[in-house]
């Protein structure tokens, strides 16, 4: 089959049926695993077997030695590495593509490819490793063009192996057919497939009766347009039946049609074809999608069409190509796994509806250039519980600073979130849901018979050819290059710090990523997501701020225009906020020195027992600013009760009678209670800033003294004034007088 277009990326039809989902538990998260095998990694092969994928692969290790590695992915997403290979002789080098299971071993094969890059030409090998994986025998074959083995077939009925490839014959394109003898380890026969114009083969089938059914594409049948046909073969070769079929609308032959990705099953004496369509005009400057779309068709044992159907996709009424699909299966539902481009390359996980595609993306969201990240699905895997897809990934990585070029990310999903993916968003791997129409094409596919011709300017031939052998060993390794696992993994961005060097001479600075130390003006990549900017000064608060990074985006932070606050709060074991951020000073005895982005920084002090403060401090670029802090006590307060009512001195000052709330600034206070009649009452009372005391005091009556000689009466608590004393002014003025005649009748009321 000709060979993909560049702007199409390989896709995969599959199906799902209830049965897969019914034992499936529904707790299962959605897993991403990473994997970086040595220093470069190129997955060029997949089987799959049960819940196990096996990878060929060519991995170069960190001095630039490329081995071939056989590996296994198992249920857990954990990578195995098997065994690793090199080849040995000739002037030629390998690529695994394909593996079968053959005995209790491996068959492989793939291309060879000359070791002068200049020269025309190449063929293809085959080698068998046993059960402990040690290669047994290895063949090796040069043809006329480039060719290379796409699918191995061992042929129960006869022993044999068939070996299904492309080119050797007029292009690199053509197909062909080779019957290897596993006895002999030699071709048997070989024939090429194939026309003037691209033509390929797409699967071989092998029927109950013992025969190949051959379904391929051919451009070599006169018209401008690409076809399918079948071919009906006998272990011989021998064609028995062929036919091809010319797409037509309006009874006209539809120019420019491709065909992509066909997939053939044998359901009982029938033959399912699918796959993908696309219609084309080219212009100088580009080339425009007329139509795209889906198709399916069923042919009978005599490879006459039973019935067809073509259905065109749009997206927002434009015309979307789907890539090509890699195989369909017939059950209740259908699921699609494709790729479709969306100004940019993504991953589709949809099921088909009656008129639509309803899907989620897998991807990473961010159009410019992100086919840097992600390339279509090599190969998926159908578990009992979940789908787990395979995707060639470059520049991604884990959470440190390395980055791992092509490397491999294993998407795993379980079969009730298929309708469900943005739990990728944690992995920047969720590119939204997607709803592509499905509109019937009314198309009819028409008989073009007879294709098998030797007028090769119309229809395909079939050529015997010889291939010619070589000597090449495939050797095995003792070293596998280094595996690791990338947890998290995530597509990269670029950051770069600016700091100016006048501005690091006079405040020197470090800057760190992560806790990781990096140097200003230089680039870093980093996984996609948050990251911690740090920047620190001795004797300085650090500077932090978060940056998020993402996919394939630069980004820029200038931290030359950073500011210095030194600041002091008294008394030093006060709380303040600034800047949203609280920090406890009794640590620092009211001291701080912080690293701030300019602003006008709104900043908060508290303490018990002192008024709060609130303020701003504008930090300009680069200024170092100091400002000192003094708070405000807060005033005590004094409840003053007795009984009986009396009047309240304080500090020799009257401030009226029991009860009385007093407020007073933070100190050393004495408190006296006096009333006419009774005994005074004082104490000495410590007021704290902000302090709430309560003074309950009852006074104690004195006892009245006679006097018969004045007929005076006295209380033994009057004093006499002293000799010689000179009176002088009331300290406490009118007002007081005044407040305590008042006080004096109103504790005489009182009293009565």
């Amino acid at each position: 089959m000709r060979p993909v277009r560049s702007v199409s990326v390989m896709v995969i039809l599959l199906v799902v049926f209830s049965g897969l989902v019914s034992g499936g538990s529904l707790h299962r998260d959605v897993r991403v695993v990473g994997y970086a095998v040595g220093k470069e990694i190129l997955i060029t092969g997949t089987m799959v077997e049960g819940d196990s994928i096996y990878l060929l692969m060519e991995a170069q290790n960190e001095g630039g030695e490329t081995a071939h590695l056989l590996a296994m992915i198992d249920d857990r997403l954990d990578l195995t590495p098997m065994a690793s290979y090199r080849e040995v002789g000739g002037n030629h080098y390998i690529t695994p593509i394909t593996l079968v299971r053959y005995g209790n071993g491996f068959l492989i094969a793939g291309t060879l490819h000359p070791g002068d890059t200049e020269k025309p030409g190449g063929g293809f090998w085959i080698s068998f490793v046993d059960d402990r994986l040690n290669v047994v025998w290895t063949r090796a074959y040069l043809t006329k063009y480039s060719s290379s083995v796409f699918r191995i077939i061992p042929d129960s009925r006869t022993g044999k192996i068939l070996l299904v490839g492309d080119g050797c014959f007029y292009s690199g394109s053509d197909g062909f057919l080779a019957v290897f003898d596993p006895e002999k380890k030699d071709i048997e026969r070989m024939i090429g497939i194939g026309g003037i114009n691209a033509d390929g083969v797409s699967t071989v089938l092998l029927p109950e009766d013992g025969t190949y059914l051959v379904v391929g594409s051919t451009w070599s049948m006169g018209d401008s347009q690409e076809k399918l046909f079948l071919l009906r073969l006998d272990r011989e070769f021998r064609v028995i039946s062929s036919r091809a079929f010319t797409v037509s609308k309006n009874e006209k032959p539809v120019k420019r049609l491709e065909l992509n990705g066909l997939h053939a099953v044998l359901e009982g004496n029938r033959v399912n074809v699918s796959g993908t369509f696309v219609v084309e005009e080219f212009h100088p400057t580009k080339t425009i999608v007329v139509n795209s779309g889906i198709w399916r068709a069923e042919f009978d044992r005599d490879l006459k069409p039973v019935e067809y159907r073509f259905e065109t996709t749009t997206l927002n009424s434009s015309p979307i190509e789907l890539g090509s699909p890699a195989w369909i299966f017939r059950r209740r539902g259908d699921l699609i796994l494709s790729s479709v481009n969306l100004r940019y390359p993504m991953v589709m996980v949809g099921r088909f509806g009656r008129d639509s595609i309803r899907g989620e993306l897998i991807g990473v969201p961010y159009p410019a250039g992100a086919y840097y990240y992600l390339t279509y699905p090599l190969t998926a895997v159908f578990r009992k519980e979940s789908l787990t897809v395979l995707l060639q990934a470059r520049r991604f990585s884990d959470r440190n600073f390395r980055v791992y070029s092509n490397s491999m990310v294993a998407v795993d999903v379980p079969y009730e979130r298929l309708d469900n993916l943005s739990v990728l968003k944690e992995y920047y791997l969720y590119g939204g849901n997607v709803t592509i129409k499905l509109h019937p094409w009314n198309v009819s596919l028409d008989d073009a018979s007879d294709i098998v011709r030797r007028d090769l300017s119309y229809g395909i031939r079939l050529v015997d050819v010889r291939p010619k052998s070589v000597s090449l060993k495939l050797l095995r390794r003792s070293a596998f290059p280094k595996i690791i696992y990338l947890k998290k993994p995530r597509p990269v961005g670029e950051l770069k710090v600016y700091l100016g060097k006048g501005f690091i001479d006079i405040n020197p600075l470090r800057i760190y990523l992560d806790g990781r130390e990096i140097s200003p003006d230089e680039w870093y990549v980093l996984p996609a997501g948050n990251h911690t900017l740090t920047v620190r000064r001795p004797g300085f608060i650090p500077y932090t701020e978060k940056i998020e990074v993402k996919p394939n985006a630069a980004h820029h932070r200038n931290l030359e225009y950073v500011g210095f606050l030194d600041l002091s709060v008294v008394p030093g074991d006060a709380n303040l906020t600034i800047g949203g951020r609280f920090y406890d000073l009794n640590s620092t005895n009211g001291s701080i020195r912080m690293i701030l982005s300019p602003c006008r920084c709104n900043i908060t002090v508290r303490r018990k027992g002192y008024l709060p403060y609130s303020g701003e401090v504008i930090l300009m670029p680069g200024q170092y600013v100091t400002r000192k802090i003094v708070l405000k006590p807060r005033p005590g307060n004094l409840l003053v009760e007795s009984s009986p009512r009396a009047i309240i001195w304080v500090n020799g000052s009257a401030w009226g009678l029991t009860p009385g709330n007093i407020t007073l600034p933070p100190g050393e206070y004495r408190i006296t209670l006096t009333r006419e009649g009774y005994a005074n009452y004082s104490t000495r009372i410590n007021l704290d800033p902000g302090d709430s005391r309560w003074l309950n005091v009852t006074l104690q009556p004195v006892q009245t003294v006679s006097n018969e000689t004045t007929g005076y009466q006295k209380t033994s608590t009057e004093r006499t004034p002293k000799p010689g004393r000179k009176k002088g002014k009331s300290v406490c003025g009118p007002a007081i007088m005044a407040l305590l005649a008042t006080s004096v009748a109103l504790l005489r009321r009182d009293g009565s």
